[in-house]
């Protein structure tokens, strides 16, 4: 038997490292063998990409396709490369909890039904996570919260928010099954905690 793989995915803003981080502490206490990780991952790859968030362009054709396989090789090296997740779950049994996964990819690098494709095609062979977690919010309270911690990328701008939240909502709203839960982001740290581990404690 395999590790818990649990996700969670919401646009910029969306409280996804704070309840994560809560979730992490909570199972470690409960003595569950746990890792906290994130895409963009700490690999070399995921660092050239955080690195350089700020100096993106929109002014490319490609760009979506170019982001597409930045992430996309980033996620092979975090899931497949040595000691990494895949390693963990079915080897070590670990449980992990991500910051964003392949989902992400859809939701913010494609415009167009030719560039979606693309992007679900090449995350195809990638893990399915057993659990997403995806706080919903919308975009004011989103930007607010940027605009509080400052220094706003390419990825958090009004107009890429917009569009990563429709496409959210798109995957996630209109396909619910049993792996996928849509929580109210706009709700406080604490109430959204208590109904996450509700949802998590089940699968132990």
């Amino acid at each position: 038997m395999s590790g818990k793989f649990i996700v969670f995915e919401g646009i910029d803003g969306a409280g996804k490292d704070a309840q994560a981080i809560s979730l992490f502490g909570y199972l470690k206490e409960k003595k569950i063998d746990v890792e906290l990780t994130r895409e963009p991952s700490d690999g070399i790859i995921g660092k050239f990409i955080r690195e350089n968030a700020k100096e993106i362009s929109e002014n490319d054709v490609f760009l979506n396709y170019k982001l597409g396989l930045l992430f996309a090789a980033d996620r092979f090296d975090h899931i497949f490369g040595r000691g990494r997740i895949a390693d963990k779950l079915y080897n070590d049994k670990k449980t992990i909890i991500s910051t964003r996964y392949k989902f992400s990819n859809i939701a913010y690098n494609s415009n167009f039904a030719e560039e979606e494709k693309f992007i679900k095609y090449i995350n195809k062979e990638f893990i399915e996570p057993d659990l997403v977690i995806y706080l919903d919010i919308d975009i004011n309270t989103a930007f607010e919260r940027i605009n509080k911690r400052g220094g706003v990328d390419y990825f958090e701008t009004t107009k890429q928010l917009i569009s990563a939240k429709e496409k959210y909502d798109k995957i996630f709203k209109k396909k619910k099954n049993k792996t996928v839960v849509v929580i109210d982001g706009t709700k406080s740290i604490e109430e959204i905690q208590i109904e996450i581990r509700h949802i998590v404690n089940k699968m132990f």
